[in-house]
């Protein structure tokens, strides 16, 4: 199946049995499914400023993350955690490595501009709240909108044994 440049666009829905995706980008992916119910939409590698919360882009950490791993980036990527806290987590947070992935292709996950005091607190008793896995050019950054001096993200770890809030 051939989809075109003009119907192929990010955001277009396609819907039809798949065995190859040859993107105008820089990757090319074989599906696990190639006969798919329904349709889906098509998503471009990330770029740019994302908002993590309940009315954000992505309504958590791990779906964010999710999404980089499988879409890769094409420019810098920032993560703004919008929400007071993060109850829908799922803990550790992985941060592996993702397509396109370099110096300048870096991840920065910090506060939004508009939030001042966010929490991320893990309720696994058996891991840290992050694990970087494989990812490199990642910056955890705890001001808000990574401006100033003042500390607006709280990482807590409740877990028993002796787990690094970042592994």
């Amino acid at each position: 199946y051939d989809v075109s440049n003009s119907s192929g666009a990010a955001g277009n829905f396609i819907d039809a049995e798949c065995t190859q995706l040859v993107d105008s980008f820089i990757y090319n992916k074989t599906p696990l499914v190639t006969a798919p119910s329904g349709s889906r939409q098509i998503q471009p590698p990330l770029s740019g400023n994302y908002t993590i919360g309940v009315t954000g882009d992505f309504p958590t950490l791990t779906q964010a993350l999710g999404s980089l791993s499988s879409l890769g980036a094409v420019g810098p990527v920032t993560f703004s955690l919008i929400d007071a806290n993060y109850p829908s987590e799922v803990f550790p947070i992985n941060i592996t490595s993702y397509p396109g992935m370099s110096s300048v292709n870096a991840l920065t996950i910090r506060p939004d501009a508009s939030a001042s005091n966010v929490l991320i607190q893990n309720t696994n008793i058996s891991s840290g709240v992050f694990v970087v896995n494989g990812a490199k050019y990642v910056t955890i950054d705890g001001r808000p909108g990574g401006l100033g001096t003042t500390r607006g993200l709280h990482l807590v770890n409740f877990a028993l044994a002796n787990f690094p809030v970042v592994s």
